[in-house]
């Protein structure tokens, strides 16, 4: 008994970290391309940071039955797009977020200091390009 209840958390605990991911994943790089991506594209997606193909599948059926993702059928593939509430949901966060971290971070002559696990948008202020200085890709 003590084993079945052990490895039932274990799974919810899956779960929960499948669709926090995938949240995460559509915030970060869907929302911002249009709102729309192909399940296999998320199935990777959520494979490559350490998701089961079947959590990744069972997280993006919970979204979309809570409502933030829509499916489309195209033939056997299936589109997801966010919704209305989606695209809220994770613009609300991305902003929360954003604000949080620009709160946090500090800067200073010597540098900038940002905390863990928040981003800068656009070029970090220490690298910053002088004048008629050449781009990498140059």
């Amino acid at each position: 008994m003590a084993a079945d209840g052990a490895r039932h958390g274990r799974r919810e605990k899956a779960g929960a970290g499948a669709r926090s991911l995938l949240l995460t994943v559509l915030g970060e790089f869907v929302l911002p391309r249009g709102g729309e991506v192909w399940t296999g594209t998320l199935v990777t997606a959520l494979g490559t940071l350490g998701v089961e193909e079947k959590s990744a599948r069972q997280a993006l059926s919970r979204t979309a039955a809570e409502g933030l993702l829509e499916p489309a059928r195209h033939g056997r593939r299936v589109r997801w797009s966010l919704t209305g509430a989606g695209d809220r949901l994770l613009r609300e966060g991305t902003e929360a977020s954003t604000a949080s971290c620009a709160a946090r971070t500090t800067g200073t002559a010597a540098g900038w200091s940002s905390p863990p696990g928040c981003r800068r948008a656009g070029p970090s202020p220490g690298r910053a390009r002088r004048p008629g200085s050449a781009t990498p890709a140059s």
